[in-house]
Order: structure tokens, then sequence, then C-alpha cells
């Protein structure tokens, strides 16, 4: 009777919504599939859909942090902060968030999280205070602990239903979080996931895309779209049902070494092949929107500096090398990450490395969940992948240097693995990035990575009928769609 219940209810809150508003929202995807599961590497494509169904204690909006399952937050000393929780927040079922709800999911994320596990190093305890409170308690004070807190790593999931996840992980494909949206529907032509709203807003389906892009003439089918459309840039040909919004998001695509191969094993020989590669080839192709990349961390990241010029400190090592790259028909594997790299870029990017390299295989690995061992169960001898930072701090790029699920360098210091763990102790902003540029600069001649260019602003086509308050002031997998309108 219960099950029959949820499904009228849930039937009518779609007939609602379409008599309201009588539309759906349509969005294109960068992801041929997605991941709703916090504890794997969660791509943009995720994030944005788990940002609609699930909830958090804060979030992170126009540099300021707001409470959104918190009701209050208090201090008891440096090491103490009491947070109770709201009362009219709720799962999808209608059952209230309790304590025990977000000790569980964050007692969850710390056993079972490969990535973003930074903040489990200051948290000594989290204890029950009543149903609808309880304490932090931490090792040191950790001024930016609400910072990270806030970033779109750290939802809520219902105390029972995690238990479920544990035994089954088919339940991650319609987690019970605490957002005002739920998963409703899975389709398979064309493969979809549907959201529906639980109050307001208007119903989502989310439209998965293997080439992370579509052409001019698809994009009529969608009202709002973030991916690459073929012939952008030329202007006369644009859609008028369309606006073009831009939202300063940096992304940052490189290319990553493979040193588990005994071909680069030697720091002065990876120097030499990235000096011979030519970046503005690539550059050149994505005309106005891309510039060249100068560091490991892209321009608008905390750690920054415009004074590095990578290239010219590869060139400086790679004058060591011995290596001879006459022999271009020597075999070489290169794999793209889908979810990075549009499909129509893509040519250019080998085009790129043929100048070294005549003999390319090339390799396409979809699944962003655990890239970095997936890429070393190809045995490429490199990668092509793009990063982005919901925070616009250095850490988020650093993780592929310390997270053994996000390495794919086959690069192990532990040293650098303690630095970078340790430059998240660091509350000053300007002393944090001072260390970031101490590793950067302990990284970068070790020749593992080349900065190939940096997409700093997003360009996201936007049906003109829509009206998206608050657009721009978060990055776009943040953004919450049950705004519009």
């Amino acid at each position: 009777m219960a099950k029959i219940l949820s499904t009228v209810v849930l039937v009518y809150s779609i007939l609602v919504c379409l008599h309201l508003y009588g539309k759906e929202l349509k969005i294109p995807l960068h992801a041929s599939m997605i991941s709703l599961d916090p504890t794997a590497v969660q791509d943009q494509s995720s994030l944005w859909v788990s940002r609609q169904i699930n909830c958090q204690l804060v979030r992170l909006t126009n540099g300021n942090i707001f409470k959104e399952a918190a009701k209050s937050i208090q201090y008891d000393g440096p090491l103490k902060i009491i947070i109770e929780l709201k009362h009219d927040i709720q799962f999808h079922d209608g059952t209230q968030i309790k304590a025990d709800d977000v000790i569980a999911s964050f007692n969850y994320l710390k056993k079972s999280r490969e990535v973003f596990r930074s903040i489990f190093q200051w948290i000594n305890s989290i204890e029950k205070v009543s149903e609808s409170s309880f304490v932090f308690k931490l090792k040191e004070d950790i001024p930016q602990f609400l910072d990270i807190l806030s970033s779109p790593n750290y939802a809520i999931f219902k105390k029972s239903f995690i238990e479920k996840a544990k035994k089954n992980n088919k339940y991650w494909e319609k987690p019970l979080g605490c957002g005002s949206y739920r998963v409703s529907h899975y389709n398979s032509k064309p493969k979809s996931v549907q959201l529906t709203p639980l109050k307001e807003g208007l119903p989502i389906v989310f439209y998965f895309n293997k080439e992370n892009q579509i052409s001019r003439e698809e994009l009529n089918r969608y009202d709002i779209v973030s991916l690459q459309i073929e012939g952008e840039s030329k202007q006369s040909t644009m859609n008028n049902a369309f606006r073009i919004e831009k939202i300063f998001d940096p992304y940052h695509i490189f290319l990553g070494l493979n040193i588990l191969k005994k071909r680069w094993q030697n720091r002065e020989d990876r120097c030499k092949f990235f000096a011979n590669l030519n970046p503005q080839i690539v550059i050149d192709e994505y005309v106005d929107s891309a510039e060249y990349a100068n560091d490991i961390l892209p321009r608008g990241i905390l750690g920054y500096s415009k004074h590095i010029n990578y290239k010219k400190i590869i060139e400086e090592i790679a004058t060591k090398s011995k290596y001879s790259f006459e022999n271009k028909n020597e075999p070489f594997c290169l794999t793209y990450l889908s979810v990075s790299i549009p499909k129509l870029y893509r040519d250019v990017y080998t085009k790129m490395v043929t100048s070294v390299y005549q003999n390319i295989e090339i390799k396409i690995l979809d699944d962003p969940k655990h890239f970095g061992k997936d890429f070393q169960k190809f045995d490429c001898d490199a990668i092509i992948m793009g990063l982005k930072s919901n925070t616009l701090d250095g850490y988020d790029y650093l993780l592929l240097y310390s997270e053994e699920a996000a390495n794919i360098f086959g690069f192990q210091d532990k040293e650098t693995i303690r630095v970078i763990k340790e430059s998240q102790n660091i509350g000053d902003r300007s002393k944090r990035a001072y260390a970031y540029q101490k590793i950067t600069s302990k990284i970068r001649n070790e020749c593992l990575t080349f900065p190939i260019l940096t997409i700093p602003m997003k360009n996201v086509y936007i049906r003109n009928n829509l009206i998206t308050p608050e657009f721009g002031t978060v990055p776009l997998n943040e953004y919450y769609l049950g705004w519009v309108r």
C-alpha cells in the first residue's frame, strides 16, 4: 500500500509541475555515464546531478558560506563545532534528517572515499548531542574547516540507505538524499536520467553524451547547454533562441606521463619529450576561448604564479637528456578522458603528439570514477585530461600527486604526499598559496605533467525564455536548477 501511495504522489508531482510550467528542463551532460556515489571520483556532470538531489550542512555561494541543512553553527572553543539541524529539511521519503544520518554519512565517506580526504585528518570524532544536533571534535584549530565542508563533496544520506548501499552498489542509482529533487527514472533511448522536484521547480532530464559535444542543429533540443558546440565561434550562425552566459570556472587541460613504463622513468627524457611538444596548435583550434598554460596550476587558482615559465624550465632540464626521438614510428599509446576532451578536439591534441611519435594508438577512458587506476590498467604512455576546482584552490590539482585513486603517473613520493596533506592545515590563504608554490616547484622539476592550455571562462547556452537567478555566482556544477523559471 505504501509503495502504491508513493507512486501516486510521484506521478501527481510530475503532473503538477507540467501543469504549472508546461515543460521540463532538458540538459546534455559532458559524460556517457555518471556516479552518484560520493566515495568515487565525481566529474562535473556527476556533481551537477548530485547538486540537485543532495543537500549538505553548508554550501559556498559567491565566496560566502550559507547554511543548507544546518540551522545553527556554534564554536565551543577552537576544537568543538556544535551544529543543529533544520527541522524542515527532509529526505526523499519524507522523513526528517537526524544527527545519526549525518554521522553515518561522514563515517561512510571516511571509510570508503578515495579522494578529498583532507577533512578527515582534522576530525577527531563526530558525536551526537541530540536527535537534531551533533558536534565535530577537531584534532587542532582549523580556521578553514567550514570552507572545506562547503565544497560539493559532503552530501548527507539517510543512515538506513547507507547500510543498504554498502551491500548493493545499485542503490546509488537512486540515492535517498535530502535535496529538492529525486531521481525518478533512467531512460535507455536516448540514455538519460530524469529528476522530479519534490515541491517547486521544473522537472529535469539530463542526457548523457559520450562525445562531450553537440552539433549546432542539436542545440534546439535542449534548454541549458555547457558542452562544446561544433562551429561555436561562428557567431553569425548563432541560434537567436539562446543567449550565452559566461562563468569564470577555469578548466586546465594537460598531458600526464605514465612513469611506470620503462621509457619514461628518466626525468630528463620526460622533459625532452615535453620540450618537443607545441601546445600552440591546440590553443589555436579553440580560437579565443583558451589561453596558454604557463604552469601546473591555472590562472585564477590559489597558488598560481604568472611569473612561472614552465616551458623554459623543462627545456633547461631536457638538455641533459641523451634520448633520441628520431624513430618517430616507435609505438605510443595515448589515452583521452572523454569527459575532459570533446571529440572534435581530440585530433588536434593527437597532432601535437605526432610531432614526436607518429605511430599512435588511441584509447578512450569513459568512466572517471577510478580514472587513475583505470589509466594504469591501460598501460598507455600518456593521458590527456582536464581538471577544475570548485573552490578555486590549488589543492584540487595537487590530488593527482597525493591520492592513490587519482594518481595517473605512478609517481609515489612520501615527502610530496606529506607536504600536500600538511598544506591543508594552513589557514592563512597567502601562506597556503606560498606552500602550493613550493610544492608545484618540486613537481614541475619531475616533468610528470605537461600543461597544455587553460579555458578560464565557460560558455553556457541558455534558452532566452528562461530566468536563471544567481547564475554565475557559483561553478556550473554547483548551480541549483530549482531556481530556473
